[in-house]
C-alpha cells in the first residue's frame, strides 16, 4: 500500500482540510461542524469526505472545485444551503444522496455530468436551474426520491 503525505490546511472558516495533489480527502471536526467555506488550494473533493455530517448546513465552494467524488457530502441530511463551483465539471455518484433539506441548486454551465444517484433522495428539493446550453450527461437515477423537483433551464 502507497504512503500518501497530507498537506493541512487550517482555513479562515475555522476548520482544517488534508490535501493531496489539491484533492481534499480529509476534514477535522466534520462531525460538529455546521458550515464549510472550501479554500481555493482544493481542485477535487475525494469520496466519502463529508459523509454523514449530520450538523453540515452550508457549503460554499471556491470556483477551483472540478469534481465532487463519490457520496461526498451523502446523508448530510442538514444540508440546506449549496453553492457550486463555476468551474465544476463532475458531480459523481450519490455525491449529495439524502441531502433531505436542499430546496434549490444552480447547477454552473461548466457542469458535464452528473452520476447515478446524485441527488437521490434529496425530498425537499424543489427546483434546479440549468445554467448551460451544451449537453450535460445524466445517468440513471439522478434526482429519484425528488418528487417535487421542477428544472429550470437558464440560458445565459
Amino acid at each position: 500500500m502507497e504512503k500518501i503525505e497530507l498537506r493541512k490546511v487550517h482555513h479562515t472558516d475555522g476548520n482544517t482540510y488534508y490535501l493531496h495533489a489539491g484533492v481534499l480527502r480529509g476534514f477535522e471536526f466534520g462531525y460538529r461542524c455546521t458550515a464549510v467555506d472550501l479554500p481555493k488550494v482544493i481542485k477535487r473533493i475525494a469520496p466519502n469526505v463529508f459523509k454523514d455530517c449530520k450538523a453540515l448546513v452550508s457549503v460554499i465552494m471556491s470556483h477551483e472545485v472540478l469534481s465532487i467524488g463519490w457520496n461526498a457530502f451523502l446523508g448530510c441530511a442538514n444540508l440546506s444551503v449549496l453553492q457550486l463551483s463555476s468551474q465544476l465539471a463532475k458531480i459523481n455518484h450519490a455525491a449529495f444522496a439524502g441531502c433531505t433539506k436542499l430546496t434549490d441548486i444552480m447547477l454552473p454551465s461548466s457542469v458535464s455530468y452528473i452520476g447515478m444517484r446524485a441527488f437521490y433522495g434529496c425530498s425537499s428539493l424543489s427546483r434546479v436551474c440549468i445554467t448551460n446550453d451544451h449537453s450535460t450527461y445524466v445517468l440513471p437515477h439522478a434526482f429519484t426520491g425528488c418528487s417535487k423537483v421542477k428544472f429550470v433551464l437558464q440560458l445565459v
